[in-house]
Protein backbone atom coordinates (compact mmCIF):
# COMPACT_ATOMS: atom_id res chain seq x y z
CA UNK A 1 0.00 0.00 0.00
CA UNK A 2 1.52 3.41 -0.90
CA UNK A 3 2.50 5.76 1.92
CA UNK A 4 -0.29 8.17 0.98
CA UNK A 5 -3.00 5.47 1.20
CA UNK A 6 -1.71 4.24 4.56
CA UNK A 7 -1.67 7.80 5.88
CA UNK A 8 -5.28 8.36 4.79
CA UNK A 9 -6.37 5.14 6.52
CA UNK A 10 -4.59 6.08 9.75
CA UNK A 11 -6.04 9.61 9.73
CA UNK A 12 -9.52 8.18 9.07
CA UNK A 13 -9.11 5.76 11.97
CA UNK A 14 -7.98 8.58 14.25
CA UNK A 15 -11.03 10.63 13.34
CA UNK A 16 -13.49 7.76 13.87
CA UNK A 17 -15.12 7.89 17.30
CA UNK A 18 -15.78 4.65 19.09
CA UNK A 19 -19.31 5.23 20.38
CA UNK A 20 -20.02 4.23 23.94
CA UNK A 21 -16.66 2.54 24.44
CA UNK A 22 -14.14 3.69 26.98
CA UNK A 23 -11.34 1.52 28.22
CA UNK A 24 -9.22 2.43 31.21
CA UNK A 25 -5.55 2.62 30.33
CA UNK A 26 -2.80 2.69 32.94
CA UNK A 27 -1.13 6.08 33.12
CA UNK A 28 2.21 4.91 34.53
CA UNK A 29 5.03 3.94 32.22
CA UNK A 30 5.48 0.16 31.93
CA UNK A 31 8.69 -1.18 33.51
CA UNK A 32 10.54 -1.61 30.18
CA UNK A 33 10.05 2.00 29.05
CA UNK A 34 13.32 3.14 30.63
CA UNK A 35 15.13 0.55 28.52
CA UNK A 36 13.33 1.75 25.37
CA UNK A 37 14.22 5.37 26.12
CA UNK A 38 17.92 4.54 26.49
CA UNK A 39 20.09 6.15 23.84
CA UNK A 40 20.95 3.54 21.21
CA UNK A 41 24.50 3.28 19.93
CA UNK A 42 25.10 5.67 17.04
CA UNK A 43 26.53 3.76 14.12
CA UNK A 44 25.69 6.06 11.21
CA UNK A 45 24.83 9.75 10.77
CA UNK A 46 21.30 10.80 11.66
CA UNK A 47 19.24 13.85 10.75
CA UNK A 48 16.49 15.74 12.55
CA UNK A 49 13.52 16.65 10.38
CA UNK A 50 10.34 18.68 10.82
CA UNK A 51 7.22 17.36 9.07
CA UNK A 52 3.66 18.70 9.42
CA UNK A 53 4.35 20.40 12.77
CA UNK A 54 6.17 17.40 14.23
CA UNK A 55 9.84 16.50 14.46
CA UNK A 56 11.77 13.24 14.33
CA UNK A 57 15.22 11.78 13.87
CA UNK A 58 15.93 9.33 11.04
CA UNK A 59 19.08 7.93 9.45
CA UNK A 60 20.80 10.48 7.19
CA UNK A 61 20.31 8.13 4.23
CA UNK A 62 16.51 8.61 4.40
CA UNK A 63 15.05 11.18 2.01
CA UNK A 64 12.07 13.50 2.18
CA UNK A 65 9.22 12.53 -0.15
CA UNK A 66 8.53 15.07 -2.93
CA UNK A 67 5.22 16.09 -1.32
CA UNK A 68 6.87 16.49 2.11
CA UNK A 69 4.51 14.02 3.77
CA UNK A 70 7.06 11.35 4.70
CA UNK A 71 10.70 10.35 4.78
CA UNK A 72 11.76 7.19 2.96
CA UNK A 73 14.65 4.73 3.13
CA UNK A 74 16.18 3.07 0.07
CA UNK A 75 14.37 -0.22 0.88
CA UNK A 76 10.98 1.57 0.86
CA UNK A 77 10.66 1.82 4.64
CA UNK A 78 9.14 5.17 5.57
CA UNK A 79 7.86 7.41 8.33
CA UNK A 80 4.87 9.70 7.94
CA UNK A 81 4.07 12.30 10.62
CA UNK A 82 0.95 14.35 11.22
CA UNK A 83 -0.24 16.64 13.98
CA UNK A 84 -3.82 16.12 15.17
CA UNK A 85 -6.08 17.72 17.78
CA UNK A 86 -6.73 15.61 20.90
CA UNK A 87 -9.27 16.64 23.54
CA UNK A 88 -8.61 13.85 26.05
CA UNK A 89 -5.35 11.87 25.84
CA UNK A 90 -6.59 8.93 27.92
CA UNK A 91 -9.75 8.55 25.82
CA UNK A 92 -7.76 9.02 22.61
CA UNK A 93 -5.37 6.18 23.53
CA UNK A 94 -8.27 3.88 24.35
CA UNK A 95 -9.97 4.67 21.03
CA UNK A 96 -6.78 4.05 19.03
CA UNK A 97 -6.22 0.68 20.73
CA UNK A 98 -9.88 -0.27 20.18
CA UNK A 99 -9.66 0.61 16.48
CA UNK A 100 -6.44 -1.31 15.86
CA UNK A 101 -7.49 -4.26 18.03
CA UNK A 102 -4.86 -6.92 18.56
CA UNK A 103 -1.35 -5.52 18.24
CA UNK A 104 1.86 -7.48 17.68
CA UNK A 105 3.79 -5.63 20.42
CA UNK A 106 2.83 -2.84 22.82
CA UNK A 107 6.02 -0.91 23.54
CA UNK A 108 4.57 1.99 25.51
CA UNK A 109 1.15 3.04 26.72
CA UNK A 110 1.68 5.98 29.04
CA UNK A 111 0.84 9.59 29.66
CA UNK A 112 3.82 10.44 27.41
CA UNK A 113 3.47 8.11 24.42
CA UNK A 114 1.41 5.38 22.78
CA UNK A 115 3.64 3.08 20.72
CA UNK A 116 2.75 -0.31 19.33
CA UNK A 117 3.52 -2.56 16.37
CA UNK A 118 1.25 -4.27 13.91
CA UNK A 119 2.29 -6.79 11.28
CA UNK A 120 4.59 -9.77 11.35
CA UNK A 121 7.57 -11.17 9.49
CA UNK A 122 9.78 -8.89 7.44
CA UNK A 123 7.23 -6.04 7.23
CA UNK A 124 6.19 -4.21 10.39
CA UNK A 125 4.41 -0.97 11.16
CA UNK A 126 5.04 1.02 14.31
CA UNK A 127 2.25 3.39 15.37
CA UNK A 128 3.64 6.18 17.56
CA UNK A 129 1.44 8.87 19.12
CA UNK A 130 2.97 11.60 21.32
CA UNK A 131 0.76 14.21 23.06
CA UNK A 132 1.55 17.87 23.65
CA UNK A 133 -1.33 19.65 25.33
CA UNK A 134 -4.33 19.64 22.99
CA UNK A 135 -2.34 18.27 20.04
CA UNK A 136 -0.56 15.05 19.30
CA UNK A 137 2.11 14.02 16.80
CA UNK A 138 1.16 10.75 15.14
CA UNK A 139 3.78 8.75 13.30
CA UNK A 140 3.45 5.62 11.22
CA UNK A 141 6.83 3.93 10.78
CA UNK A 142 6.52 1.32 8.04
CA UNK A 143 9.51 -1.05 8.06
CA UNK A 144 9.73 -3.10 4.87
CA UNK A 145 12.78 -5.18 5.78
CA UNK A 146 13.42 -5.85 9.46
CA UNK A 147 16.91 -7.08 8.56
CA UNK A 148 17.81 -3.65 7.16
CA UNK A 149 16.56 -1.58 10.11
CA UNK A 150 17.67 -2.57 13.61
CA UNK A 151 15.17 -2.44 16.47
CA UNK A 152 17.49 0.07 18.16
CA UNK A 153 16.95 2.34 15.16
CA UNK A 154 13.16 1.98 15.48
CA UNK A 155 13.52 2.91 19.17
CA UNK A 156 15.49 6.02 18.28
CA UNK A 157 12.98 7.07 15.62
CA UNK A 158 9.96 6.42 17.88
CA UNK A 159 11.39 8.20 20.92
CA UNK A 160 12.45 11.22 18.83
CA UNK A 161 8.92 12.03 17.65
CA UNK A 162 7.66 15.24 19.24
CA UNK A 163 6.01 18.54 18.43
CA UNK A 164 8.44 20.60 16.33
CA UNK A 165 9.94 23.53 18.13
CA UNK A 166 9.99 26.87 16.31
CA UNK A 167 13.76 26.55 15.83
CA UNK A 168 13.66 23.03 14.30
CA UNK A 169 14.89 23.30 10.75
CA UNK A 170 14.69 20.82 7.92
CA UNK A 171 18.21 19.54 7.23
Amino acid sequence: MPVHDTTIIVIALLATPVAGQRREIPIDDPPHVAELKAKPERTAPWQRLALNGCQCEVPASWHLAPDGSAVTASDGSNLSLHMIHVQDWTMHRAQILDVFGLVTALHENSAHRLWFEIGTGQRRQHFIDVPNGQTSCVGLLDIHDTAAIRFEDAIRIATSIATASPVTQLK
